[in-house]
């Protein structure tokens, strides 16, 4: 092998490794954003699919405020969301006998998320679920 040849596999990996130091930061930063949105939408997911299954129990005639909102909190620890609130409303209709029930779930980002929040930040994530009761 010639010296030229040598000298010039050294300067390549200098610079492949100056390339790397300025890639990396950058990398993680969208690797580490993805996973914090993701578990964003995730908790909403979550507060979704609690609020339909207080909903659902609501819609049966014997169905309480407390009856809605145990089933609500099963959903919600279960899976493993914190600090929750859960606020129900029943609206009636104009001009019909029948009522819209509306079961609200909101929760904080800072407590659910597994990450530090950095992209988000500590907002309130809520979801709510409308349906009509038919007695």
């Amino acid at each position: 092998m010639s010296p030229r040849f040598n000298r010039q596999r050294s300067v390549r990996k200098g610079a492949a490794s100056v390339e790397f130091a300025i890639t990396l930061p950058i990398i993680l930063l969208v690797v580490f954003a993805t996973i914090e949105i993701c578990s964003c939408y995730s908790l909403q997911q979550s507060l979704k699919v609690a609020a339909y299954q207080g909903c659902r129990v609501g819609l049966s005639a014997e169905s309480t405020q407390n009856i809605i909102e145990r089933q609500t909190r099963f959903v919600l620890d279960a899976r493993g969301i914190k600090r929750y609130g859960i606020s129900t409303r029943q609206d009636p209709m104009p001009g019909a006998s029948t009522k819209f029930l509306t079961v609200q779930v909101n929760a904080p980002t800072g407590e659910n998320l597994p990450l530090t929040h950095w992209v988000i930040g500590n907002r309130n994530v809520s979801a709510s679920v409308s349906m009509m009761i038919e007695r």
